[in-house]
């Protein structure tokens, strides 16, 4: 499988099948377990990867929904999934040129890694009582057609589209780069805070909190992309203690900072259509400051870098595992 971001070639598999058949009382369902390779077939009913196992899927229809257990990996490649993914404790999900009908749920999971894929319904990311820290959600020229949640993890998206809101609550950190977030945008308790560049947000946005570096617009002490953001609805920033930087940012509401330590930095290249309020500085890149910020906060580049890493390894794993488990039985 190639995936672009990490520019990694892979070989893909072929698939055969073996399903078991449960009984219920009114029906018989299909649950079709899947273990090695699977290719261009249709799986009527639900599919589980079982514990501890690996499963590559390429061209195939499932007609049901999803589960990954525990410590399992789930590789598709131009799948199509009719109904949900769950995703449990320490499994990996990664999907490319993909579509799901439902709705991701991870579930105290390793993480998930979306490209050029299609979710209608919500994508979250949740800690479990076993597992207290959840892992990342990474899009990539990805769409969500309900909301995307996360309430621990890392969160990263890029060239992506989420029709609802974006709502993450005491993750580890959430950066969006040239996305665009039909309603609301929440960040609020994230360790390493969080970056908003050459973004589009349909509605409120709201960072609150956060421990460590917050820039909201196209130009920062830690990096910067190309063209404006724009924020169609107010936007907040309160509370925040690791700095908070806003410039070339275009707000179409009500701009409010306070309770930021230090105090917010907000730049010339703004255009404010209502009222700036709080505490705030002018902001002209000044190097002290830059250079005060660099040296407390985790670079957005390396954090990323390292994202791309755990992707890289894992699905390599999980790809070179299928193929020494051969064709899945389907």
């Amino acid at each position: 499988m190639k995936r672009k971001i990490l520019a990694l070639t892979a070989s893909a598999g072929i698939v055969m099948a073996s399903s078991i058949a449960l009984a219920s009382p009114a029906e018989a369902a299909l649950v079709t377990r899947c273990i090695g390779e699977g290719g261009a077939v249709t799986v009527p009913g639900d599919l589980v990867v079982p514990a501890n196992q690996v499963c590559t899927l390429d061209g195939t229809t499932v007609q049901g929904n999803v589960r990954v257990q525990a410590g399992a990996d789930l590789v598709l490649d131009g799948v199509t999934i009719e109904g949900n993914v769950v995703a449990n404790a320490n499994s990996y999900v990664e999907a490319v040129d993909s579509t799901v009908a439902g709705q991701v749920n991870l579930r105290g999971a390793f993480g998930s890694y979306l490209e050029g894929t299609s979710v209608a319904g919500n994508v979250a990311t949740r800690p479990t009582a076993e597992v207290e820290t959840a892992g990342f959600v990474l899009t990539a020229d990805s769409s969500v057609g309900g909301n995307l949640v996360s309430q621990a993890g890392e969160v990263l998206l890029e060239t992506s589209e989420v029709a609802g809101n974006v709502n993450s609550a005491g993750s580890y950190y959430t950066d969006l780069y040239e996305s665009w977030v039909d309603g609301n945008l929440s960040v609020t308790g994230n360790e390493l805070g969080g970056i908003a560049c050459a973004v589009s947000i349909g509605g409120t946005t709201t960072y609150d909190g956060n421990a460590d570096l917050v820039q909201l617009g196209s130009d920062g002490p830690t990096t910067s992309c190309e063209g404006s953001s724009f924020f169609g609805d107010d936007v907040t920033l309160s509370g925040n203690t690791g700095g908070v930087y806003v410039d070339n940012a275009i707000v179409s509401g009500d701009l409010a900072l306070s309770g930021n330590d230090p105090v917010a930095q907000v730049g010339a290249g703004n255009r404010v259509r209502g009222d700036v309020t709080g505490e705030y500085e002018d902001w002209a890149g000044d190097a002290d400051a830059q250079l005060r910020t660099l040296a407390k906060a985790e670079q957005p580049q390396s954090r990323k870098d390292a994202l791309q890493s755990k992707i890289a390894d894992r699905g390599a794993d999980a790809e070179a595992e299928a193929a020494e488990a051969g064709p899945a039985r389907l």
